[in-house]
């Protein structure tokens, strides 16, 4: 849980960056999952990428592990995370657009 939105505290997925775009651009989020988030840590050293809600969390993994990418999902205390930014895309999401 990640509170970022007003007060609203909202169950999120995320990774560095980095990782993340090693298997999904950045041009892609809005279209598959409704949106982004982009943070950083304190430092503003490292940049993380994800989503936010069950069904964008559960399409983000299939969509890391059809793609080729390894990896653990482990419980972290995000609260020291600064929020960038984050976009709410209001088209239609497509499921089947996974490639």
């Amino acid at each position: 849980m990640l509170d970022w939105s007003k007060g609203s505290k909202r169950q999120h997925l995320d990774g560095e960056r980095a990782f993340i775009e090693r298997y999904i651009r950045l041009d892609e989020f809005d279209a598959l999952f409704g949106g982004k988030m982009r943070s950083t840590g304190r430092s503003g050293q490292a940049e993380f990428v994800g989503v936010w809600g069950r069904q964008a969390i559960s399409r983000l993994e299939r969509i890391l592990r059809q793609r080729g990418a390894e990896f653990v999902v482990f419980h972290a205390d995000a609260n020291d995370r600064v929020i960038r930014s984050y976009t709410q895309y209001c088209g239609k999401i497509d499921p089947d657009h996974t490639s």
